[in-house]
């Protein structure tokens, strides 16, 4: 199919994070038809348990649903402390169209792979907060470590960036 000749697409408010539809519409030949992408399951690679939620439960013939992700960040520093951890890292406070981040979200695991039973997850609210001390961990354990950002829409969705590098961190 050619765009312009067979289809077009008519975009959602695509300049801010969150998540926006694509509808396609045939013309020409394809006037009375329905087009809708079908995705293949690596197209949901990556994708948070809530956002795969947001396109199951959404009316398909108003078009796919694409997620628009806010720029990431990289972790700082790991402090270790008596069980305890510092983590700090670097501040994404670019706007994105007209809009900064509203936050960030860290995970710390015993397990390499942030299996769940083994890990801890952090939400630090505000884009300009740039540190966080995690109490209640266990004492000379090394811990691996990776922070997003996120962003929460009016209606409570949340998009979040990828995943930072991983870095690790033993408690004293």
């Amino acid at each position: 199919l050619v765009e312009g000749l067979d289809y077009e697409l008519t975009l959602g408010n695509n300049r801010d994070m969150g998540y926006c539809r694509v509808i396609i519409t045939g013309i020409g030949a394809y006037k009375d038809i329905d087009i809708i992408e079908k995705a293949d399951e690596t197209s949901y690679e990556g994708m948070t348990e809530e956002e795969l939620n947001l396109i199951e439960n959404t009316d398909n013939a108003k078009g796919p649903i694409f997620v628009i992700r806010p720029l990431g960040t990289t972790l700082d520093t790991l402090t270790p402390e008596k069980n305890a951890v510092e983590v700090t890292w670097e501040p994404q406070t670019k706007k994105m169209s007209v809009k900064h981040i509203t936050g960030y979200q860290f995970q710390l695991s015993t397990s390499k792979n942030f299996d769940k039973g083994k890990t801890k997850t952090v939400t630090v609210t505000g884009y300009d907060n740039t540190s966080e001390k995690v109490d209640d961990l266990e004492e000379n354990t090394e811990y691996f470590v990776r922070i997003r950002t996120y962003f929460e829409c009016v209606d409570g969705f949340k998009s979040y960036s990828t995943w930072s590098d991983t870095d690790t961190v033993t408690t004293k």
